[in-house]
């Protein structure tokens, strides 16, 4: 029997100059060291850095979490051609925007809940034929040169 291959799961987190943005990036961060997926550079992605685009566009599934309704991380997203399947909104779970950067551990633990509870928004990712992933794996999916385990 041939062994499955694991669900590749990215985060993006806004990391936007708010407590909301920086909750997003929190709960990335929180996520890939539970092991849920791991965080994608949204810079990298905005930038259209190859590498980052390939990542987001070969991901089994593809999540955005942004700050407010602004969207930035979806949007950054979507201007690759990339849907997210899940997209949180950080003030739509009750969380109020502001300048203060000290962030409380249960908003983190509550936005990262969200996302593992978020049903997926779009149907399943096509995958790149085997030699991409291949490519890919060796190149550095995340646009590391190779450097992480990303692939």
């Amino acid at each position: 029997m041939a062994e499955e291959t694991p669900k590749r799961t990215v985060i993006y987190g806004c990391a936007g100059a708010s407590n909301t943005g920086q909750l997003a990036n929190a709960a990335a961060v929180r996520l890939t060291q539970q092991g849920k997926g791991r965080i994608g550079c949204l810079g990298g992605v905005g930038t259209r850095q190859p590498g980052f685009v390939t990542a987001a566009k070969h991901a089994d599934e593809v999540v955005a979490i942004d700050g407010c309704e602004v969207a930035c991380a979806k949007k950054t997203l979507e201007e690759v051609g990339v849907t997210p399947d899940r997209h949180i909104v950080v003030t739509d779970l009750g969380i109020e925007k502001s300048g203060e950067l000290n962030l409380r551990e249960q908003e983190i633990e509550r936005v990262a809940e969200a996302v593992e509870t978020a049903g997926a928004t779009v149907g399943d990712r096509k995958q790149p034929p085997a030699g991409d992933r291949e490519k890919e794996s060796t190149e550095g999916g995340c646009g590391c040169g190779g450097s992480c385990n990303c692939g």
